[in-house]
């Protein structure tokens, strides 16, 4: 059955089609997916905080950080540990890989 702008397909069939156009054929693509927009989004993140502690530095000369919360201490440990991780996925499918192949 057609739609009135013409497409065929459902926006959840373009999402399945997309995403097996980019990951391949496997059947559960959602974990790799999951796994690289928490990784991107943690690394934007820590963009924005570098450049929100450099203007810090650029206007008062220092920059002084403290976490009371404990809660909000682990979570921050746990993402920066997660970025570490992405950020060695990224060196090893992209960089190292390709230098083992030649």
């Amino acid at each position: 059955m057609r739609k009135r702008n013409g497409s065929q397909f459902s926006v959840s069939a373009k999402f399945v089609l997309f995403s097996k156009l980019i990951f391949g054929a496997k059947k559960n693509f959602k974990l790799p997916l999951i796994f690289h927009c928490a990784g991107i989004s943690i690394l934007s993140a820590a963009v924005f905080l570098q450049s929100t502690v450099l203007s810090g530095i650029l206007e008062h000369g220092y920059f002084i950080g403290t976490e009371k919360n404990v809660a909000i201490l682990y979570a921050e440990v746990f993402l920066t540990a997660l970025a570490i991780s992405y950020l060695f996925y990224l060196l090893w499918r992209f960089i190292i890989s390709k230098i083992l192949v030649l």
